[in-house]
C-alpha cells in the first residue's frame, strides 16, 4: 500500500511513501494489535484510497490521520468450496473465526511417496512455479504420531509469508513447490512430503530429523505481480 501519515493537529507529515510503487509498504493487520486499521479497512476493495483518523488520546495527544491507497489486498485465509479428503491424509479442522488449521491425529502411517490434496478449492488465479505467492502455512513432522508444529506462519506474529515458488539456492524445499504448483488462490492444500521432497537425510535443525516425512497445510492468499 501507498501511505501518508499526518499529525492531525499540526498537519505535519510524519511518514509517507512516494506513491510510485518504489517503496509501497506491505502490512498485516489483526484486531488484537491494529484494531483501528481493521475497523477502517474491513470491506474496502483493492485499489481504493482510504482516509481515516485516530482521535486524540493520552497515547496520541495530537491525533493521527492516515491516507492509504490499497494496491493489493490478500485473503485472510482460504476461501472456497470444501473438497472431499482422499484416503491416506489426515483430516483438518479449522478455527471458526480465523480459519487457522489444525490436524486430527491419524491412525495410519505416512505415505511413502509425495501426496497432496486440495481441501478448499479457491476461485482465484492459478499458481505456477516461479510465481511469488503469499500464504499461510503450518508444518509438522509426520512420525508415529504428529506432535506440535515445527513451523507456522499463523503463530509467527508476522502474519502471512511470501515466497517465490522455486527450489535451489535461497529457494524452497521441492515438496512445497509441488504442493502449490497448479493450485488456485483461495485454496487450502495438504501435502505429505517424503524426505526426498523435504530436508533429505540431513534434516534441518533439532526439529526436523534426517529422513523425516513432512506434512504441510497451506492456505494460498494471493499471487504477487
Amino acid at each position: 500500500m501507498e501511505y501518508v501519515v499526518v499529525n492531525s493537529s499540526s498537519g505535519e507529515v510524519l511518514a509517507n511513501s512516494k506513491f510510485d510503487g518504489t517503496d509501497a509498504a506491505s502490512q498485516f493487520f489483526d484486531s488484537a494489535s491494529t484494531k483501528i486499521f481493521c475497523n477502517a479497512l474491513t470491506g474496502v476493495k483493492e485499489g481504493s484510497l482510504v482516509v481515516f483518523a485516530n482521535p486524540k488520546s493520552e497515547e496520541d495527544p495530537n491525533g493521527t490521520t492516515y491516507v492509504l491507497q490499497l494496491k493489493k489486498v490478500y485473503l485472510p485465509h482460504a476461501n472456497g468450496a470444501i473438497q472431499p479428503l482422499p484416503t491416506g491424509l489426515p483430516s483438518v479442522v479449522r478455527a471458526p473465526k480465523t480459519g487457522q488449521p489444525g490436524l486430527v491425529a491419524p491412525s495410519f502411517s505416512a505415505p511413502k511417496d509425495f501426496q497432496k490434496a486440495t481441501l478448499i478449492k479457491g476461485a482465484g488465479e492459478v499458481v505456477k512455479t516461479g510465481d511469488s505467492v503469499t500464504v499461510h502455512y503450518v508444518g509438522w513432522v509426520w512420525g508415529t504420531e504428529i506432535g506440535a508444529a515445527f513451523d507456522s506462519s499463523w503463530e509467527s506474529g508476522n502474519g502471512p509469508a511470501t515466497f517465490t515458488l522455486k527450489t535451489g539456492d535461497g529457494g524452497l524445499i521441492p515438496g512445497f513447490v509441488k504442493a502449490l504448483d497448479g493450485e488456485t488462490v483461495g485454496s487450502q492444500v495438504i501435502a505429505s512430503m517424503p524426505a526426498a521432497d523435504g530436508y533429505g537425510v540431513d534434516g534441518n535443525g533439532s526439529s526436523i530429523p534426517g529422513g523425516a516425512t513432512l506434512l504441510f497445510v497451506i492456505d494460498i492468499l494471493g499471487v504477487n505481480k
